[in-house]
């Protein structure tokens, strides 16, 4: 998906690397792996065995030709990467150490193509692509990158999830120096080049042009989580098959009667269940597969352990404070969640009763701004204590009117406002008994001050 589908627009970096290919490989390399690959991919697999060799060279095929057809880069699948300084330009250093870049993405594609890996085809894809963006680089005298998000990545509202245009900026200007910092590490003469730096740079230049789009007025911004690996999806190789296509036809059916076992068994083994299989649940189940077996020196403490594990509480507060009491740990560390850091950071610099009253609530809030699935309430009341309750029916009547809405709307927001005002109901009746469940959502919130 990030190569262009006409038989050329690679240029000259994709000729020299087909005539390095040619060089190290011999000039019929090519050539001669794709007619090979042709004629096998061309009878249809039977098994799931040899389905997944079918697929890895399907992949391989693809690689192979866009290399040997010397395809080059769709523009849209690059990112271009500012400094510190907002300098779009090369310096003397960069370039040089790009040009090292270049020819590791060459050598890599050369000892790939020469191994016996099976799944060889996406690695060749994938470095091919960040061959000819460090050429275009080269080309362009700007550093420019793969787009590191995911096909399947969460399309959210940014302004909406942000609660403003200035913290969107604040955002993208954060991750400007974040994506400078790793620039500066990668390119350092002293560092060894690792495809782990360059892949944690695209996705850093990623973020960033994501959120500054977002901060000139985009209203739509993809988002995943840390470090995602280039992958862009596309069509695959044309293919020939020696099978008619009454084949396949028959084979169907019993393919997707296997599909629905396998799901139902999926679902039978890993499916979740608030009560049953929780993340307490399948905590505790990992702890008890993960002590060594009963032996006369530690059978009685193994079994101890397994009784009191089999007994620990499927909900978390409850297992959290049962844990303390009946498991008897060396140690237990807190680490404060975002906001709680963000609400220290600020009491460092302004009265703690005064970043109480402002950060209590969704709507002064300067960490939580209304947005992001947090209008089903008023108050945060984890740091309530004994006002829980009342905090809590403060919560109830903020939400439950715009439940009651939302069985208007429904027909012209999709339910979106019922789910909120639904959700906000739910979180709240917990609160009435002091027990606090919601903490708030957070997607798009810059780092708490004194913390970068």
């Amino acid at each position: 998906g990030f190569f262009r589908r006409q038989n050329s627009g690679g240029g000259r970096p994709a000729a020299r690397l087909k005539q390095a290919i040619a060089e190290r490989l011999g000039p019929d390399f090519l050539a001669r792996k794709c007619r090979r690959l042709r004629h096998h991919l061309s009878r249809l697999p039977t098994t799931p065995e040899t389905f997944v060799t079918w697929h890895e060279r399907r992949s391989l095929l693809a690689a192979l030709e866009t290399i040997d057809h010397e395809l080059g880069l769709d523009p849209e699948v690059l990112v271009k990467v500012p400094t510190r300084r907002g300098k779009p330009g090369l310096g003397p250093a960069e370039r040089k150490r790009l040009v090292l870049c270049q020819q590791n993405f060459a050598n890599s594609i050369i000892r790939l193509l020469g191994s016996q890996r099976p799944d060889r085809g996406f690695p060749l894809l994938l470095a091919t692509a960040r061959y000819l963006a460090a050429a275009a680089s080269l080309k362009q005298n700007r550093l420019l990158l793969l787009d590191a998000r995911p096909a399947d990545a969460e399309v959210i509202d940014p302004l909406d999830q942000a609660g403003s245009r200035e913290i969107l900026e604040l955002l993208a200007g954060q991750n400007r120096l974040k994506v400078a910092a790793q620039r500066r590490r990668l390119f350092s003469r002293d560092r060894k080049i690792s495809e782990f730096a360059w892949c944690r740079l695209e996705n850093a230049a990623t973020r960033y042009a994501e959120l500054q789009a977002a901060a000139d007025g985009r209203r739509s911004m993809r988002v995943y989580p840390e470090n995602a690996i280039p992958a862009r999806p596309g069509r695959g190789p044309e293919l020939k098959f020696s099978s008619p296509a009454s084949v396949a036809a028959a084979r169907l059916p019993a393919a997707r009667r296997k599909l629905e076992q396998l799901e139902s068994e999926y679902n039978r083994r890993f499916g979740y269940n608030l009560f049953t299989r929780n993340c307490v649940t399948e905590l505790f189940a990992t702890l008890v597969r993960a002590l060594p077996p009963p032996t006369e020196a530690n059978s009685g403490f193994n079994e101890a352990e397994r009784k009191v594990m089999a007994t620990i509480s499927f909900i978390p507060w409850r297992m959290f404070t049962e844990v303390k009491n009946r498991l008897h740990p060396a140690a237990v560390t807190r680490l404060p969640s975002l906001r709680q850091r963000y609400l220290a950071a600020l009491a460092r610099r302004e009265p703690a009763f005064f970043v109480y009253l402002k950060e209590c609530n969704t709507v002064t809030s300067s960490l939580c701004r209304r947005g992001g699935g947090n209008e089903g309430f008023l108050l945060f009341t984890r740091e309530a204590g004994p006002l829980r309750p009342l905090y809590g029916a403060i919560n109830l009547a903020w939400s439950l009117p715009q439940a009651v809405c939302g069985l208007f709307s429904w027909p012209f927001d999709g339910g979106r406002e019922l789910r909120k005002g639904g959700f906000g109901v739910l979180f709240s009746l917990p609160e009435l008994f002091f027990i606090n469940l919601r903490k708030g959502s957070f997607l798009l919130v810059p780092e708490p001050p004194g913390t970068g």
